[in-house]
């Protein structure tokens, strides 16, 4: 889901630069969510390794 979402958005900012009026407007980053989110997941199961837990 995020990763369509990401590409949606990338998609749009490519169709206002191809205008000749595109002017920059700062968005909230979606891949840097994402990262964070991954980041998150690997430690969290990183964490769970370390420790042996009968989850994974």
């Amino acid at each position: 889901m995020a990763m369509a979402t990401a590409t949606r958005q990338h998609l749009r900012t490519l169709k206002l630069i191809r205008r000749n009026d595109f002017l920059y407007a700062d968005q909230h980053s979606i891949s840097t969510f994402m990262a964070m989110a991954l980041t998150l997941i690997g430690v969290f199961a990183f964490v769970l390794l370390v420790m042996g837990s009968p989850l994974g």
